[in-house]
């Protein structure tokens, strides 16, 4: 089962139509049947039953996903509407605070960290300075390779 070829305008329906779900007889086990949730994605196998769906209140946002799986652009899409900027690049690992930022690459190629203030980035693993005064570094990375940097004021 994957999710239906419908697609919602919400901002948080992002990355929830191309992820496998498991299958069987008993699918989907769980679906929203609540009138008020907006709707982020539908079953593939029965359309009518609503995959995953947001209810905003005043204060707090709930999010429902009954098969519990999706993208990495559905939890930045989360972050994004909680006002939160992501720090690390999309689909690969990223560890942040403490004034240290570690990424691991999931995935080959060019890399950019966002940070939320103009800084100076030090690499770790050479001990060299690469950035001043910057709130964005764009670097390369081979698969599973790790870098760590300094964030200093």
């Amino acid at each position: 089962m994957q999710y239906a070829e419908k697609h919602s305008q919400d901002p948080l329906a992002a990355g929830l139509d191309t992820i496998r779900i498991e299958q069987g007889e008993m699918m989907p086990l769980f679906y929203v049947d609540d009138p008020t949730a907006v709707p982020l994605a539908w079953y593939d196998k029965n359309p009518d039953l609503t995959a995953a769906a947001v209810k905003r209140h005043k204060n707090w946002t709930a999010v429902y996903s009954g098969p519990g799986t999706f993208s990495p652009e559905f939890p930045r899409a989360l972050a994004a509407e909680a006002g939160i900027r992501p720090v690390g690049p999309l689909n690969d690992v990223t560890v942040a605070g403490n004034g240290i930022v570690a990424v691991h690459a999931a995935v080959p190629g060019s890399k950019t960290i966002n940070l939320a203030e103009k800084v100076n980035l030090m690499d770790l693993s050479t001990g060299q300075w690469v950035a001043f005064g910057t709130d964005r570094y764009t670097f390369f990375m081979k698969f599973g390779e790790t870098k760590w940097f300094k964030i200093a004021k």
